[in-house]
């Protein structure tokens, strides 16, 4: 979470006193009080891209993801839909550049089709969590 005022560009961790909820549920008084902006008090929110919101390089390292993907060998996109620019963006420039496009997702999504248009990258049809441990295992078996 950040400072909905932005006091301040620092994220803070989510409070270990407020626990999750269903729609249905409120938060109560010392959760609410929990869910202030430790620097100026203001009520907080959460660090996400609302739909009338831009990417930027202060929250969401734009610029820097962008050139990140530009100079990047091998891309790992890990479940998402690719319904916002950035990722789709940082994708496009990294196939451009030559990267190696890992798309690791239940459902096939913009990252899948271009991963594998031609045949250059991988569409790991799996949950991300399985295929990462499998991924780390790799790594780990090819350190020994």
């Amino acid at each position: 979470m950040r400072c909905a005022d932005e006091c301040s560009d620092s994220l803070y961790p989510m409070p270990a006193g407020v626990t999750s909820k269903t729609k249905e549920q409120s938060l109560s008084d010392s959760e609410i009080a929990l869910l202030k902006c430790p620097v100026c008090g203001q009520v907080t929110r959460p660090h996400v891209l609302w739909f009338d919101e831009t990417y930027n390089e202060v929250h969401f390292k734009f610029e820097s993801s962008l050139q990140a993907a530009a100079q990047t060998d091998v891309l790992l996109v890990v479940g998402t839909a690719g319904a916002t620019n950035l990722p789709n963006q940082v994708a496009a420039l990294a196939k451009r550049g030559g990267a190696i496009l890992v798309d690791i997702n239940i459902e096939a999504n913009p990252f899948s089709r271009l991963a594998q248009a031609d045949n250059s990258g991988f569409f790991l049809r799996e949950s991300s969590s399985g295929a990462l441990n499998k991924i780390l295992e790799v790594f780990v078996k090819s350190q020994e």
